[in-house]
């Protein structure tokens, strides 16, 4: 005899959307940890000091692509976080053996209200102005999230996280 369920039991009408965060890489052949001051000008301060240190790093993917999408992050954190302009947002970048890079941009609010809906965000028509996660993801970004936590396992808050593919090298035959 099949078991019934409960009225009380509905399925689900729409798959549930699950975004895990990306792990920072085992062995990463470059990494840069920074930081700026959370004013009005901390994005484009990030993108600069992001530009430098891929371009020294020889990172083989989007420069600018991976500055702009550092200068989003950074200027989200600032925008709608609890931020004072005398707090610092630190700033990490990973590169693995693949030429991937992980960015991330840590903030001291552990949710991200509206996440999923920032990430389903798109204009409504050409003069509506284009929203930072909506830029990172334009920019070839694929977003995520995680709770950081500090060594006693206490959350400290999250890290924002961004991952763009770097350039695949050219095979000459």
């Amino acid at each position: 005899m099949p078991t019934q369920r409960p009225d009380s039991v509905k399925e689900e009408t729409e798959p549930k959307l699950l975004r895990l965060p990306f792990q920072v890489p085992d062995e990463p052949v470059f990494v840069w940890d920074g930081s700026v001051t959370a004013t009005a000008a901390a994005g484009r301060n990030a993108r600069l000091l992001a530009r430098t240190r891929l371009t020294v790093a020889r990172w083989t993917g989007d420069v600018e692509d991976a500055a702009r999408i550092v200068e989003k992050l950074v200027d989200n954190a600032v925008r709608h976080t609890p931020v004072d302009e005398t707090d610092k947002l630190q700033v990490h970048l990973y590169v693995d053996s693949a030429g991937q890079l992980l960015v991330e941009v840590d903030d001291p609010m552990p949710e991200f209200p509206g996440f999923f809906a920032a990430l389903a965000w798109q204009p409504a028509g050409e003069g509506e102005k284009p929203r930072g996660l909506w830029c990172v993801q334009e920019a070839g970004a694929e977003l995520a999230f995680r709770r950081r936590r500090d060594v006693n396992g206490l959350v400290m808050g999250k890290a924002v996280q961004g991952r763009l593919a770097g350039a695949v090298p050219e095979v000459s035959a």
